[in-house]
């Protein structure tokens, strides 16, 4: 490999986003580009040529990926905290030699701080929205019950109206039968009392003879 490739390699990966890091096969941080250095707040003079064991040891990071891309000889990917407290998704590759032995572990990092923040919102947002909805269920199940009770409410009290009202009517029509009753019985008291004041007065004409048509003009 010429060395204007490596030149040119390596500002390819000084221009990723991603932080990217290179281990041999001892596990041990030969390179680390800008952004490794961003999302670690390291600086790659104080960490390349120490062991992954001991930045871990020195809380550099709190698990390793590089040691079981090594055992298990295949990609790798975790979850792993960093000294600057974020969160990052780190994969490890092998890279193999001529011979099929591991010769080194690239490794790729992406911070996911910003996106389970994101994530912790969201179902923030979500248990918001779900007991929002089960507020705003209980209130309408609350709202239908008052609903319910003003309509029965008013139903026995219409229930109510129409039963004083139908007293009422009957209360008055037993008063003016009364009243019927009364004038009645009255209009009978005159009428016997007339017959027997005309009764009388007959008898008296005919005792005395007097006789009306005799004194008519």
């Amino acid at each position: 490999m010429s060395k204007n490739f490596e030149r040119l390699f390596e500002h390819v990966l000084e221009a990723l986003t991603d932080g990217v890091w290179i281990c041999d096969a001892s596990a041990r941080l030969v390179w680390i580009n800008s952004a490794c250095e961003k999302l670690n707040d390291i600086k790659r003079e104080q960490v390349c040529g120490k062991t992954v064991a001991e930045l871990l040891d020195n809380g550099n990071f709190d698990t390793d990926v590089t040691h079981r891309v090594v055992d298990e000889g295949k990609p790798v990917s975790i979850i792993q905290k960093v000294r600057s407290g974020r969160t990052l998704l780190v994969s490890g590759v092998p890279i193999f030699g001529p011979s099929g032995e591991i010769e080194c572990v690239v490794g790729d990092e992406r911070d996911l701080t910003e996106l389970l923040a994101l994530e912790e919102e969201l179902e923030l947002s979500k248990q918001v929205n779900s007991r929002i909805s089960s507020e705003l269920s209980r209130a309408w199940q609350a709202h239908a019950r008052a609903s319910e009770i003003i309509a029965n409410t008013l139903h026995q009290a219409r229930s109510h109206d129409d039963v004083s009202l139908k007293e009422s009517r009957q209360r008055a029509e037993h008063a003016w039968l009364e009243r019927a009753c009364r004038q009645f019985k009255r209009q009978v008291d005159i009428a016997k009392m007339l017959d027997v004041s005309q009764a009388t007065v007959a008898r008296l004409m005919k005792k005395h003879n007097i006789y009306p048509d005799k004194h008519q003009h």
